[in-house]
């Protein structure tokens, strides 16, 4: 690229801002990420030992700090793009199978496998809902495995474009990823996959008509739902309408309201004791005090700092996306279909862990969701400047063509 290219790339203030846009967000999410790390640490080194602390330090470069490296920094293309959502497709895909199947026959098939292994692991009893038995699969907790789906639903809207064959491999695919997710008996990963959906729906071309066949289908399948023998039993089950253990739906709000109170008496860097103090205001179920929510435990632990910079994360990894997708020429391109998988991804991890305390796979899936928004913001960059320049209008400005195109100024 010439000298007079450069100077005259994104010659408007807006699109300079654009084009510089995503390098300050990346830079903005690894010093929130950075944020959080730190005062986890710091409290635990005020109210631990060292030798402890630097235990809890190794814990975070490998639960934090691995995922999101090698997310951000391995995917320098397209194709790898392609490569990690369809692997975490088909593995999700295995998943639902053996989620179905412990869902119907009532036997969970990894129950057992951590006194096979001599281990202590707190998770993996049987849990039902109704006369349903929640699938769990590998995970240890069903919220756990519907949160796998939640973000191999979004991936496996971005697959669509890949299969040329026979688009009814598609929606087989689809299904049984759904009949995965409804095998968990898990509300909040429910209501996320929908809103992962709607994000990537509206995060495209032709968001509106594309939005209003998607809720022309969604309310047919409604209304044969409702005329069906089984209406009744699917609206019991449903969140916020339904009265299967309505009563889970007033410990959550008891236990937002408690701990809102708490945090706002220690608002910067949370409380030592909490744990005291909600078993004070009697929030105790099944013997123990269940935060049921990520966002509140890290509000009570680590007080609004830490939680400002856990939730800047995945905001600023979301601002990356757009502003990478919107320097994209071409709105139809396939970087810009996994950009909206993506921020699919996000919105359904955003509304999923606060459903859920950050529990067994669940922070290493969304650290690896964060490093891929990273890594998108790369690939983008590294795609642009393949991408060909061309005078248009004025040999002041210039604007970069779709990969197929030509011509270059001279």
């Amino acid at each position: 690229m010439s000298k007079h290219e450069s100077e005259f790339l994104y010659p408007d203030p807006a699109r300079s801002w654009i084009g510089a846009a995503p390098i300050r967000f990346v830079a903005t999410l690894l010093l929130v990420l950075l944020v959080y790390v730190f005062v986890q640490l710091g409290l635990r080194l005020h109210a631990d030992t060292l030798t402890n602390t630097v235990r809890y330090g190794l814990y975070a470069i490998l639960d934090v700090a691995l995922p999101y490296y090698v997310a951000s920094r391995s995917l320098r293309d397209a194709k790898m793009f392609r490569d990690v959502a369809m692997s975490l497709v088909v593995m999700a895909m295995l998943l639902s199978l053996i989620g179905v199947f412990e869902s119907v026959k009532y036997w969970l098939l990894y129950a057992n496998l951590s006194t096979a292994l001599g281990i202590d692991w707190d998770y993996g009893s049987y849990l039902g809902r109704s006369a349903l038995l929640r699938a769990q699969a590998a995970t240890g907790q069903p919220i756990a495995l519907g949160f796998i789906f939640v973000v191999a639903i979004s991936l496996h809207a971005v697959v669509y474009r890949y299969i040329n064959a026979s688009k009814k491999i598609w929606w087989l695919g689809f299904l049984l990823l759904v009949g995965g997710l409804i095998s968990t008996v898990s509300r909040g990963p429910w209501v996320a996959a929908i809103v992962a959906l709607v994000v990537f729906r509206m995060a495209g071309p032709r968001a509106f008509g594309g939005f209003m066949k998607a809720g022309l289908v969604v309310g047919m399948i409604v209304g044969v739902v409702l005329i069906s023998p089984f209406s009744a039993t699917v609206i019991d089950h449903l969140p916020f309408v339904g009265t299967v253990e309505a009563e889970n739906v007033v410990y959550r709000q008891r236990m937002l309201e408690a701990s809102l109170q708490i945090i706002m008496q220690n608002p910067w860097f949370g409380s030592s004791d909490y744990m005291y103090q909600l078993v004070d205001l009697d929030l105790v179920i099944g013997g123990m005090v269940d935060i049921v929510n990520t966002y509140v435990g890290i509000g009570l632990a680590n007080g609004l700092v830490g939680l400002v910079s856990f939730v800047g994360v995945f905001a600023t990894a979301a601002v990356t996306i757009i502003a990478s997708m919107l320097r994209l020429p071409d709105p139809d391109c396939e970087e810009r279909t996994i950009g909206q998988g993506l921020l699919g991804c996000l919105a359904g991890t955003l509304v999923t862990i606060a459903t859920v305390s950050s529990i067994t796979i669940i922070p290493l899936l969304y650290w690896t969701v964060a490093g891929m928004s990273v890594g998108y913001a790369g690939m983008v960059r590294r795609k642009l400047r393949e991408t060909p320049l061309v005078v248009l209008e004025s040999p002041y400005v210039l604007r970069r063509m779709p990969a197929g195109a030509r011509s270059r100024v001279s």
